[in-house]
């Protein structure tokens, strides 16, 4: 599993941040932030917090990343996929994304009950014409 400061100094790199600017955004100490990517010092809860706030990423999941919370054992790669995505959209937007989803499914059960409902009609039924 990657290290917290390997998982930090990565997404520093694909956002094209210094340090300086990290700990700006995360309203950070600049030493604090240096100290942590050295290995030099633990992060603690404010600068955890204060990472989440900077990339714009839920607590729990920079949290899940420091050791700090147990790592999501997922089975299936498809759902870690969408969970990386979802993570990333407005509240807005996941609220429609759950509604959207709450709505396929329920389309999908109602096909299943209508299959259900005409496989109990005989094969030899005739469908009324008008």
């Amino acid at each position: 599993m990657e290290s917290f400061t390997d998982w930090l100094q990565a997404e520093l790199d694909r956002r094209g941040w210094s340090r300086s600017e990290a700990a700006r955004r995360g309203d950070i100490s600049p030493s604090m932030f240096n100290k942590v990517l050295g290995e030099f010092a633990n992060p603690g809860l404010d600068f955890l917090i204060g990472v989440s706030r900077a990339f714009g990423i839920p607590r729990e999941e920079v949290f899940r990343r420091a050791g700090v919370l147990p790592p999501i054992i997922e089975d299936d790669s498809e759902v870690e996929a969408f969970m990386a995505e979802w993570r990333q959209l407005s509240i807005e937007d996941r609220i429609a994304t759950y509604h959207l989803v709450k709505g396929l499914n329920q389309a999908r059960r109602d096909r299943e009950k209508a299959r259900a409902s005409n496989r109990a009609i005989s094969p030899t039924t005739e469908p009324v014409r008008p």
